[in-house]
């Protein structure tokens, strides 16, 4: 009796353990004879599938632009594909005469439109001017009792002269990269970047300041719902201090055309994470989903009911 019921307290303790871990009970599948997504049900739903693995995609009034796992793309709005490179950058920026920029932390290079030229701009590096002018000041008798605090305020000072001299305030626009520390700089003749992430709102306050550049995609609800799950399983990640699960199973969706629905399943392996998403089509109606996977690709799906 004494035994049976210390197993039982073992049982209840060790099943908080693992919802507070967050485990999920694990079921069957809710609907086995649903097709599974990118299968459809619906006789009169149409669906084209774009074969390029994207990672960023943005558009402006007439294209998609787009960064693969080793590629840059252009396409129409019908979202044919009508340039190509090979690129090595993950971070891309398209001003309004649809010439290209990409860059990482070090180099930026532009595809001029109709991009058949590449050219390498010329980069700025604020932070390294600063901290070189830390270095100096550091080492210097003058400063070597005084706070940083102050060091830092002198510092940034020195930065900021340097950068005036560097910087000609008869640009004509500027730009700055989306979620970076780079600032573009456009002159009648040339144009070159600033890598300083202390001065991006600086310059943003600035009249000069370009806005018309491509936008990256918006997540919508309108046709596609997520109404329902079923836990197959769960999996585990952490450390021998922290432990815990994440479920993977079937997520259901309602997808939505007119007065058209169809129902259909996606296996996700973590039931914590949206994998299929309905993105703002800007230049028709058809329904586009992007499926997620492997970390940071999407492969595009364009369906409609015509």
């Amino acid at each position: 009796m004494i035994k049976t019921y210390i197993k039982n307290i073992i049982g209840v303790f060790f099943l908080m353990s693992l919802l507070n871990c967050n485990y999920s009970i694990p079921e069957k599948d809710k609907h086995p004879d649903m097709e599974s997504f990118p299968k459809l049900s619906g006789v009169n739903f149409k669906m084209d599938f774009i074969n390029d693995s994207i990672v960023v995609l943005k558009y402006d009034s007439e294209h998609y632009y787009a960064i693969g796992s080793s590629s840059l793309f252009v396409y129409d709005g019908d979202f044919k594909r009508i340039w190509r490179t090979r690129s090595d950058f993950y971070s891309m920026e398209i001003d309004h005469k649809k010439n290209i920029y990409v860059y990482n932390d070090e180099e930026v290079y532009k595809y001029s439109f109709p991009w058949v030229k590449e050219e390498k701009i010329d980069v700025i590096n604020g932070s390294l001017i600063r901290d070189s002018v830390w270095k100096s000041l550091d080492s210097s008798p003058e400063y070597i009792k005084i706070h940083d605090s102050i060091k830092n305020k002198k510092a940034d000072s020195i930065k900021f002269k340097i950068l005036e001299k560097k910087i000609k305030s008869n640009y004509t626009s500027c730009y700055g990269f989306e979620n970076s520390g780079y600032i573009l700089f456009t002159y009648n003749d040339k144009e070159y970047c600033l890598y300083d992430y202390d001065l991006v709102k600086y310059y943003a306050d600035k009249k000069k300041f370009d806005s018309r550049w491509a936008k990256r995609m918006s997540e919508i609800q309108t046709n596609l719902k997520l109404y329902d799950q079923a836990v197959l399983g769960n999996s585990s990640s952490g450390n021998h201090f922290f432990f815990s699960f994440y479920p993977y199973g079937y997520a259901y969706y309602r997808l939505k055309i007119g007065d058209q629905t169809m129902n259909f399943k996606y296996y996700n392996d973590n039931l914590e994470q949206a994998k299929l998403k309905q993105w703002k089509n800007p230049f028709n109606d058809k329904i586009m989903i992007s499926r997620y996977y492997n970390n940071s690709l999407y492969t595009i799906y364009l369906i409609s009911n015509k």
